[in-house]
């Protein structure tokens, strides 16, 4: 993430991400914000924000976007190694969410989206049998077959969808953008359900 924000124009790190109102600033600030902010500090967020885990989110996010593109690379080289799990998610989640978060800023910059096979398998793991907590809304998946052809993998029952891991990442998590990668009867459905 931070050698993908390094060397970015200021036009590219105001460039609305895949990621609600967050532009790519934002969005590596998140990133930043998620693996250096004191957990007394996010449930001040919380309080603040009425208990609103996204809204909580979001204003982390924005306050460590005022720092600056130079701080948030620094803080995520800095951490690169850090071993955070978020409570209730666990350790697949913040793979996911870089994940995630990397297709947020290189779609919209007209970049190659791409990841480790293993890290994608490990995030559709996590995206079926784990507990996605704030990656996927309940019920989004039911009743659809996922088949990831460049990863031999195949998770769920119902309506088929294939095509890349990655681009099935992107649309189980709410990237509706993602949908016209993916292929089979069950895409139509899973459309309906993120919009």
């Amino acid at each position: 993430m931070a050698d993908l924000l390094e060397g970015k124009t200021p036009e590219q790190l105001a460039k609305p991400s895949l990621c609600g109102d967050w532009d790519v600033a934002t969005v590596g600030a998140h990133l930043a914000s998620a693996i250096t902010t004191r957990t007394s500090a996010f449930v001040l967020e919380l309080i603040r924000n009425r208990g609103s885990f996204d809204r909580a989110n979001s204003a982390t996010a924005i306050k460590e976007a005022r720092n600056g593109v130079p701080a948030t690379i620094a803080k995520i080289r800095a951490n690169a190694d850090s071993r955070f799990t978020p409570p209730l998610t666990g350790p697949r989640a913040p793979l996911t969410d870089v994940i995630v978060h990397t297709g947020d800023i290189t779609r919209p910059l007209g970049l190659p989206h791409d990841a480790p096979p293993a890290h994608v398998r490990t995030a559709l793991e996590f995206l079926t049998t784990g507990r996605p907590i704030a990656f996927v809304r309940k019920g989004t998946l039911a009743g659809l077959r996922f088949t990831a052809d460049d990863l031999d993998m195949t998770m769920g029952d119902g309506e088929e969808i294939h095509g890349r891991g990655v681009d099935i990442v992107m649309a189980m998590c709410g990237r509706t953008q993602a949908l016209s990668a993916l292929d089979g009867p069950g895409v139509a459905l899973l459309g309906s359900r993120l919009r």
